[in-house]
């Protein structure tokens, strides 16, 4: 097991190593979920936050959908709340 060891600012901060962002292929500026795994032994599990964006194009479908038209059908179809 690998361990880094950070400081938690006055602001309630901490920095994540260089080692450790590019070990997770986290970037700058981007978001993560902290969980409590344990809270006994005061674990934490880091994870990146998932974008829905991220996926766009990787889910094959059977009859795709101009995003132009889906979008104008949908405007049609469904009330405004």
């Amino acid at each position: 097991m690998t361990t880094f060891t950070t400081t938690i600012t006055q602001k309630r901060q901490i920095t994540l190593r260089k080692e450790l962002m590019e070990t997770l292929n986290l970037k700058i500026g981007e978001r993560i979920v902290l969980s409590l795994i344990d809270k006994n032994k005061k674990r934490l599990q880091i994870e990146p936050v998932l974008d829905f964006m991220d996926i766009a194009g990787k889910i094959k479908v059977k009859n795709p959908i101009d995003p132009v038209e889906a979008r104008a059908r949908m405007e049609r179809e469904y009330e405004r709340i």
